[in-house]
């Protein structure tokens, strides 16, 4: 495969590609700390056309430029994830088995920066220490809620003063800074509304403005919605900006915990694997009890669940009940609800009490019980992508349509 030797594929420059240390990884060029260059508009004639290799971090896995996002339920272990990955590529170690070029990696702490630290410190004890890691944290809450933001250019400033130290850091390597962490979105778009296109769109421009100013990849550490099978919280313009989404998921019986790439605009989506947290020992306070921490460990991916026969009646009952309500009382998508274009929705509630109608509820059974069954045929049919939900956070409106 050749490749064109103006492609502007990262970060804006126009300046061709180069080969990661002894990894055969495609790495982007030589990025300076100024504002990225823009390219004139140009046409590639279909005959001349020649497709270009995404540039890695993580070969498949983890993107050397763009919007990445690691998502999933609280206690799912989104952040103990995100620093075992982040940690390893500042050290230039493999994950999961994919080659990785080494890195600097900023990580924003915008929420409980001393339980980041604890983890910081536990990752190191259990993987072994090493001097002057390209790794920073910068423990504070942010405002990155629109490109105007005061500490989005406060960030810009404070790594590019910070870029000759992160590369005497990477110990030989070419180890610059090119990852930024935000943990978590939610904490960094403070007073905005998730689920507003326009809140969102403009975080999102703030981020976009951090990654290409820095020239870097921007991560997003960020939370499930009420029913977790739904993906990642809030305006849908979120996935649809992402150039890889990660989903973490975790079963509260079993604790067993996976995740999943959910997106990768450039490969092979849908892959799994299993890990669990493993508790360690960092030291003891000043009364003598101990401070733990825990790091990730991998193990095999957890196997689908089989559905017994109640639960396949009980989704067959839902889905029969929207269905009846789509074709008396659908309507439009209201503004704000992400279902495709022309699609009509069905409020929640009206399916829910169609559903009991119909048999999902059982005599005597008491509204506790009901809700869980209702609950619980819901987010499988949603997780097997038969059905969509939406929920409104700010004032409990909900809809439902057929995916």
């Amino acid at each position: 495969m050749t490749f064109d030797t103006d492609s502007p594929h990262v970060n804006g420059h126009a300046n061709g590609r180069a080969i990661g240390h002894d990894h055969g990884i495609e790495t982007p060029p030589e990025r300076d700390s100024g504002e990225p260059a823009r390219r004139p508009l140009t046409l590639e004639w279909a005959e001349q056309v020649e497709p270009q290799e995404g540039a890695w971090l993580v070969k498949r896995l983890v993107p050397a430029s763009g919007l990445m996002c690691i998502y999933g339920p609280s206690r799912s272990g989104k952040s103990f994830l995100a620093l075992e990955w982040f940690l390893r590529i500042s050290r230039g170690e493999d994950i999961l088995g994919h080659r990785t070029r080494q890195t600097g990696v900023a990580y924003v702490g915008a929420e409980a920066a001393n339980g980041l630290r604890k983890r910081i410190r536990t990752w190191m004890q259990e993987n072994g220490e090493v001097d002057e890691l390209p790794f920073a944290l910068i423990p504070r809450g942010v405002d990155f809620s629109s490109p105007d933001a005061p500490d989005v250019d406060e960030l810009i400033e404070l790594l590019r003063e910070a870029a000759i130290d992160f590369k005497e850091r990477g110990r030989g390597l070419d180890a610059r800074l090119g990852v930024v962490v935000v943990d978590t979105l939610a904490r960094a778009m403070p007073g905005a509304e998730e689920n507003s296109g326009a809140d969102m769109g403009a975080a999102l421009a703030a981020m976009e403005r951090i990654g290409e100013a820095l020239g870097v990849l921007v991560v997003l550490i960020h939370h499930t919605g009420k029913v977790a099978s739904n993906g990642a919280r809030g305006h849908s313009s979120l996935f649809a900006a992402l150039d890889t989404a990660v989903e973490l998921t975790h079963d509260e019986d079993t604790g067993e915990r996976s995740l999943r790439l959910a997106k990768q605009k450039d490969d092979e989506d849908g892959r799994r694997w299993g890990f669990r947290l493993k508790s360690a020992m960092i030291g003891s306070d000043t009364e003598g009890d101990p401070i733990t921490s825990c790091v990730v460990e991998y193990v095999d991916a957890p196997q689908a669940k089989r559905r017994d026969s109640k639960q396949a009646a009980s989704e067959a009952i839902a889905l029969e009940a929207l269905r009846a309500v789509l074709s008396t009382d659908g309507r439009k998508a209201p503004a704000g609800v992400p279902a495709a274009a022309g699609a009509y929705v069905a409020p929640l509630l009206m399916v829910r009490d169609r559903a009991y109608k119909l048999g999902l509820s059982q005599e005597g059974e008491t509204t506790a019980a009901k809700r869980t069954r209702w609950n619980r045929a819901l987010e499988n049919l949603s997780a097997r992508k038969i059905v969509r939900v939406w929920r409104n956070d700010t004032d409990g409106e909900g809809w439902l349509w057929l995916a």
